[in-house]
């Protein structure tokens, strides 16, 4: 959610300190190090706020851009450590 749009996009990569999503319409009007804020979703979890900044655009693929937490609670860092832990853990126990 920015001053100008709210929609749902999906994450093309997460980690507990940020999050890398495509954006259509490659955020138009909006500055790197614009904050933003968000809400998160991981698979069937209540959904949680957290703030960031635009901190990058890939310039090779339109519409990427990496979002930096800079407001995100100690236990939702964790939900995302735990989120990415377990999906790690499923990549390595199905290549197996």
């Amino acid at each position: 959610m920015g001053d100008i749009f709210l929609e749902v996009l999906n994450a093309k990569d997460i980690s507990i300190s940020g999050i890398g999503v495509h954006v259509s319409h490659e955020f138009r009007g909006y500055n790197i190090d614009d904050e933003v804020n968000l809400i998160l979703t991981l698979c069937n979890e209540i959904p949680f706020n957290a703030k960031g900044v635009i901190i990058h655009k890939n310039v090779a693929d339109k519409g990427y851009f990496s979002i930096e937490f800079t407001g995100i609670s100690s236990e939702n860092k964790k939900m995302i450590y735990d989120y990415v832990y377990s999906r790690l853990f499923m990549k390595k126990s199905s290549s197996q």
